[in-house]
């Protein structure tokens, strides 16, 4: 099974169980796959941030969380954006 095979949500479903296999180093590939597919998936940017949270990239994690308020706003509280509360950030400009 090729990863371009897949529709977005089950590229976001194969990551999810290859996490729960502990394959860590094999699952952001997915929900970047999902995404460049399907911006808008909202679970695939959720799941790449918190797996890169896991491996230390905390540049990478505000990026994909300030892409996913970029491409899906409703997601999050009205100001979050503009704040350095925003979800994955620790400080990264």
């Amino acid at each position: 099974m090729s990863v371009v095979d897949l529709s977005p949500q089950a590229n976001n479903d194969a990551g999810v169980s290859q996490y729960k296999h502990s394959h860590i180093a094999v699952v952001a590939n997915w929900f970047q796959v999902a995404l460049k597919v399907d911006l808008t998936l909202v679970e695939a940017h959720d799941n790449l941030g918190l797996r890169l949270d896991e491996m230390g990239q905390y540049e990478e994690v505000a990026v994909v969380f300030r892409q996913a308020a970029a491409w899906c706003p409703q997601i999050l509280p009205s100001g979050c954006i503009d704040s350095q509360e925003m979800p994955g950030n620790r400080g990264v400009e």
